[in-house]
């Protein structure tokens, strides 16, 4: 007993239960943090609650099975006006996912942010696994299966502005493209002097299209319509890229078997000047293709290389992207494609205008190219012009219902799509129109873009200064009261 009321004897108790206490609070801490990693409720606050995932997308998580590794390139300190807030979405949009994919497993959505410009080294790995050396962009991968999504895809624009966040919409299409196990195939055609996705050539190459095929999840082979008996079953899209010579009757036959019996998709990209063998198969869906060449002189219309700069677009799902961002195609040489206003009405087919030259262009006939080229009202073709034409089927099923066709697609020019060229940024969204409306990606996931939405407060500075008083000034008195009453404690 004498030796508890020693006073080193006491110390060493004070100080050991103090130990005890730390220990234990320290193990409810990680307790408490424990159940909260593993055992909490999320519920969004916010208005619109624009962070929260929508049941669609949870319910496709639950089918991922392996890991998902998502690198993203956008920085916070970008130029462009909204961007600041396009990554703020992003950044807690990707937390949602985290936290959604917790419920799978541990680790199954790893993020990483990595900067292009300053983190060198990581950028070169992620060049050659997944050819990612564009900024602002998110890239998800699984194994050998990756998705990259682009700027564009995150948001809506209205003249020019950033309107609307869908990265929802973007993130659950890209993760179900590498869940899938059937991705869309597109068909190249071949056999007729064709582009080739192999060619790395930038006049006549397409090496860059393939590339951005990969980044989408879709799958893309060659066709020689001459050496199989018909197109094949997997073909979601077929393709004809700049044909040098006409395509053969039993082929274009082939084609037309696919169109209409299979309700096909078909995409064909047009030289000038030469021979492509489809006029009937594409009058037959309401396209007339002229033997022209169009020259654009609109001071607006043409750059100083002579290109055609295309600006004017119809409303359409393959043009949203370049309406909305004012985005421009560049082209070189172009044949004049419209629609055929002599072709008896056809309720099923409905054929209409993509794109347009400007009210100074013509179409040249004949198959001459000329450097300085002038209107002969007695010979050539007035504008504006048509240069690209779109025509849809729909078939009424005996149930009353409209059911989807076969869909084709004329464009008069082939440089739009080549390596030189698909840089550009207005057309590279044309491709991508393009796909998204092949493949309906639109129809994926139907969740509404989230409001940008800025609130201001509009107050006088009187106001300002009655509110500075009331948040600080009583605080400050009970802090004042406080200190006084510490001090007379201390003396």
């Amino acid at each position: 007993m004498r030796k508890l009321n020693d006073f080193k004897t006491a110390n060493w108790v004070r100080c050991g239960n103090r130990v005890i206490q730390t220990i234990m609070a320290l193990t409810l801490l990680v307790a408490i943090n424990w159940m909260a990693a593993h055992f909490y409720l999320r519920k969004p606050l916010m208005q619109g609650a624009g962070y929260s995932l929508s049941p669609e997308t949870l319910a496709y998580l639950q089918k991922v099975e392996d890991p998902l590794e998502v690198i993203v390139t956008f920085t916070p300190n970008s130029e462009e006006p909204g961007s600041e807030d396009v990554y703020a979405y992003i950044k807690s949009l990707l937390k949602e996912y985290d936290y959604a994919m917790r419920s799978v497993g541990e680790n199954m959505f790893e993020v990483e942010y990595v900067d292009l410009y300053k983190e060198r080294k990581r950028a070169e790995e992620l060049a050659s696994k997944y050819k990612l050396q564009r900024t602002n962009s998110v890239l998800i991968a699984s194994g050998d299966k990756y998705y990259q999504i682009l700027d564009t895809d995150f948001y809506d624009a209205k003249n020019g502005q950033i309107s609307g966040f869908k990265g929802e919409q973007a993130v659950t299409k890209a993760i179900l493209s590498i869940i899938s196990k059937k991705h869309p195939k597109i068909y190249f055609l071949s056999g007729h002097g064709e582009m080739s996705l192999d060619s790395v050539d930038p006049i006549r190459g397409l090496s860059q299209v393939s590339g951005i095929l990969r980044s989408k999840g879709l799958e893309a082979s060659s066709l020689d319509l001459s050496l199989v008996s018909k197109v094949p079953e997997d073909a979601d899209l077929v393709m004809v890229v700049s044909p040098q010579v006409a395509l053969l009757a039993s082929e274009v036959e082939k084609l037309r078997q696919y169109l209409e019996e299979r309700q096909g998709t078909l995409a064909v990209f047009m030289d000038p000047v030469k021979p492509h063998g489809l006029t009937n198969l594409l009058l037959d869906w309401g396209i007339v293709v002229d033997d022209a060449i169009v020259y654009d002189v609109g001071q607006e219309y043409q750059n100083p290389d002579g290109d055609i700069i295309i600006r004017r677009f119809a409303e359409h799902s393959i043009n949203s992207s370049l309406i909305d961002y004012r985005l421009t195609v560049l082209a070189g040489l172009t044949r004049p494609v419209r629609v055929d206003l002599g072709r008896p009405f056809d309720k099923k087919r409905k054929a209409m205008a993509l794109m347009a030259s400007s009210d100074q262009s013509w179409g040249e006939g004949g198959r001459a190219v000329f450097k300085n080229p002038e209107y002969d009202a007695d010979k050539d073709i007035p504008g504006p012009l048509s240069l690209a034409v779109l025509s849809e089927e729909t078939v009424a099923s005996h149930l009353g219902l409209s059911i989807p066709g076969g869909r084709v697609l004329v464009l008069g020019n082939s440089d739009v799509i080549v390596n030189h060229r698909l840089g550009l940024l207005g057309n590279e969204m044309l491709l991508f129109g393009i796909l998204s409306w092949a493949f309906k990606d639109d129809e994926v996931l139907r969740v509404d873009p989230v409001t940008f939405e800025y609130h201001q407060l509009a107050i006088s500075q009187e106001e300002f200064l009655r509110y500075l008083r009331y948040c600080l000034g009583l605080p400050a008195f009970i802090g004042m009261i406080g200190l006084a009453v510490f001090l007379k404690r201390k003396n």
